[in-house]
This record gives C-alpha cells, structure tokens and sequence, in this order.
C-alpha cells in the first residue's frame, strides 16, 4: 500500500494552469499529451492535471479573467466548526441596533412585571388545586346551593 500524497499548493496548481496554458493551439485545444507530460513534471497523476484544467474552464475570449481560481476548496471548509456560530451572529445583530440597552428603571419594571405574571399564576395554581380537593371530597354538587367562593375561601386570598 502507498502512502498518500500531499494535496497540491495554491502556487502547484497555479503552476500546473501556467504549463497547460502553455500548451494550447489555436487558443482552443491542449497539444496531444500536454497532460500526462506535465503530469510528469510534477510528479502527479494524469487525472489530477485534468481537474485542474477542468476547473480553470479557460475561456481566452474574455480579457478580464480568462480562467476561474484553481486554489484549494478545503481551505475554510475543513476543520472544527465553530462551536457557538449562532452567538457571533446575534452579537452582530446588536452592533447592528446600535447597542440598544435597558437603563435599570426599565430592568426595574421588567422585575416587576415578571412578579405580578408570577403571583397571578401561583393564585391560579391555589384556586385550582382547591377545587380539586372539593371534586375528590364530592363536596361540589350542583344543587347544594353553596356558594363557590365560601368553599373555595377566595376571600382569603385576596
């Protein structure tokens, strides 16, 4: 079994699309060869000069970039991911906002908002929790003609 290879540099590949580049007739084709030749040079398979020229899609008709970045696409995408991502993009969000804040007088009114929705809810639980005593004893009947506030003492809790 062989030991593998070393993936290819940036300046390899750039290397290779130089030498390929080198090699074209016409502006259209690759001379018969060129790639196992500079296969050879390199010291790489055949196949890989091939992706390489592929991915480069030379087209020499446009003067600006005539062929697409043959660097490595490993680079950003290996690796640990981060682990908290979500929490760098909300800390963007702020700074977006303009750092938005509460002054302790609105951290003042949360508290005590959050203490009343607190009360009512444990009232609630009171309530409910007595008059399931009354369903479990049967001291709940329609016509006992109670009053539901005296068997509940309601008036204790408020």
């Amino acid at each position: 079994m062989r030991a593998k290879k070393k993936d290819l540099t940036k300046n390899d590949r750039e290397a290779i699309l130089q030498q390929l580049m080198a090699h074209l007739v016409d502006n259209k084709k690759l001379i018969r060869g060129a790639l196992n030749k500079i296969a050879l040079d390199f010291g790489v398979h055949r196949g890989t000069v091939q992706r390489v020229w592929k991915r480069a899609n030379v087209d020499l008709d446009n003067k600006l970039r005539p062929c697409s970045d043959v660097s490595s696409r490993k680079k950003g995408h290996s690796g640990r991911n981060l682990k908290h991502e979500d929490v760098a993009n909300r800390l963007k969000a702020v700074v977006e906002c303009g750092f938005q804040q509460l002054d302790e007088s609105d951290v003042n009114a949360k508290f005590d908002q959050l203490a009343v929705e607190v009360s009512e809810a444990m009232e609630m639980s009171e309530f409910s929790s007595q008059l399931e005593k009354l369903i479990v004893n049967d001291e709940l009947k329609e016509d006992a003609g109670v009053e539901l506030d005296e068997l509940l003492d309601l008036c204790s809790l408020l």
